[in-house]
């Protein structure tokens, strides 16, 4: 039976699979207009393509739906404004939009739209069609309400946006079309490389002398090739739904963004573990409650921070994961997250006397390094890049450095230069035959529960191959 606290993991867990969708929006933006005779409600923002003979290249369907009538909806005046973010328009008010009068949001607008309510009518539905011929564009959508009372009765809009240009993807605003081929080419590469470090890594004759499946870092990788197959499947999914109704999953786009907070979690904690020889070199973590603790709050607030800025809707054409509080936190976690790595590595790789271990560190530092230094790059870079390209430039460059940096720790763990050998061999198989049997063993050690097992002396560094052989079960 689960302990309390697993109940509460679980109910946690459900929590946010539940609440999910109230975090992220798609080409149809839903919801309720507050209760009050005076509001601007920003609901979302679509970026559509262009066209050089300025035709029609996009719609916009607009659904209102109230529960009943009441004679202070004819008093004032609910309007949908759409902005362009031209000067003159939503970059003018976005900073202070909220404390400006009714006219002076119409004056800024790009298009004012009235809606209207006819006593004993309870739906009101609109369609505006877009033009643009310059560069695509964001455009931005603000109820207004100029006095109209709906204190009593509950308000909901529906905004359904087309980019008709862009065929069998006119769902997607312009800064998400394509995505959909980044996560299935992604997906696809990840699986291949996840089959064959698996089989390397296991069936192969080379990685059963020492045994790699057994060892902790190996095991790690697997988890993390799972958590970013699972994450990407996801993300395929939810897009492929997209297509059809322009809602998606939004429950499956939401485990998707876990999926790869646990990947990115996973590989911080690979490459950490390793610096400080951990399953290397020693058997023992430097300081391991102050370690243990210090990476349990780095993973917590790294995922929070991706989670926050992943889910929540930005009123900006900026850089979307890093241009928040939350994503320059981030960014500034993963910068103290490289700091941290590189003063253990190097400690690690100076007190080391066995030369195939200091190559291993070598090599470990200069793949973390570039691993690492992906994210400041690519936000640089994407200042660069036009506002309707930056997310998924920045989204595909992230997923695709996971892919690298994943395959840089499998090569550096399987390959010539992997620093596991029979010294540092983690036995998970069978306690009674690997410990209890062999004369390496002791007796009176519990089947199932963790067990160090030292011959003649405790591990140091600089010991060699033949002197000191670490089994845990």
């Amino acid at each position: 039976m689960p302990r309390p606290s697993d109940w509460s993991a679980w109910a946690l867990w459900a929590a946010l699979v539940v609440h999910g969708p109230a975090l992220a929006r798609g080409a149809r933006l839903e919801g309720a207009l507050p209760r009050r005779q005076m509001f601007a409600e920003f609901v979302g923002k679509f970026c559509y393509d262009f066209d050089p003979e300025d035709k029609i290249i996009g719609g916009l369907e607009v659904n209102i739906v109230r529960d009943h009538d009441a004679p202070g909806h004819h008093d004032g005046k609910l309007r949908f404004m759409i902005f362009d973010d031209e000067g003159p328009h939503w970059k003018k008010i976005q900073n202070r939009w909220e404390s400006l009068t009714c006219q002076q949001m119409e004056q800024a607008a790009s298009l004012t739209q009235d809606i209207s309510f006819q006593p004993g009518d309870l739906h009101s539905m609109f369609k505006i069609s877009i033009h643009e011929h310059l560069r695509p564009r964001f455009w931005y959508f603000v109820f207004v309400n100029c006095g109209a009372d709906f204190a009593e009765t509950e308000v909901r809009y529906e905004i359904h946006a087309l980019n008709w240009s862009l065929g069998w993807q006119s769902e997607f605003s312009m800064d998400h079309a394509g995505l959909y081929w980044v996560y299935l080419v992604t997906t696809l590469f990840f699986s291949i490389m996840g089959l064959v470090f698996a089989r390397h890594s296991r069936w192969t004759e080379v990685s059963q002398n020492p045994p790699l499946n057994e060892h902790p870092f190996v095991q790690l990788l697997l988890y993390t090739y799972m958590a970013s197959i699972a994450s990407g499947a996801l993300f395929l999914s939810h897009y492929t739904l997209f297509v059809h109704n322009g809602y998606g999953s939004l429950r499956l786009r939401f485990l998707g963004i876990v999926g790869s907070i646990v990947a990115n979690c996973t590989m911080y904690l690979i490459v950490i573990l390793a610096s400080t020889g951990w399953a290397i070199t020693t058997a023992k973590l430097p300081m391991r409650r102050l370690f243990l603790t210090v990476v349990t709050v780095f993973g917590a607030l790294h995922a929070m921070c991706e989670l926050h800025a992943q889910t929540s809707i930005d009123q900006s054409t900026k850089v979307y994961t890093y241009q928040g509080g939350a994503g320059l936190f981030a960014l500034m976690l993963k910068m103290f997250f490289f700091c941290w790595f590189a003063f253990q590595a190097k400690a690690s790789y100076d007190e080391e006397f066995n030369e195939k271990r200091r190559r291993f560190y070598k090599y470990l530092g200069y793949s973390v390094s570039f691993w690492a230094l992906t994210s400041p790059a690519v936000a640089l870079f994407a200042w660069e890049l036009s506002p309707w390209v930056r997310y998924k430039m920045v989204r595909g460059a992230e997923v695709w450095a996971r892919f690298i940096g994943l395959c840089l720790l499998s090569q550096l763990f399987c390959g010539p230069a992997s620093p596991i050998c029979h010294e540092n061999v983690f036995c998970t198989r069978s306690f009674d035959e690997d410990i209890l049997a062999g004369p390496r063993g002791v007796r009176g050690g519990a089947p199932g529960r963790l067990t160090e097992v030292r011959q003649r002396r405790a591990p140091s560094r600089g010991a060699s191959e033949t002197g000191v052989r670490h089994w845990f079960c």
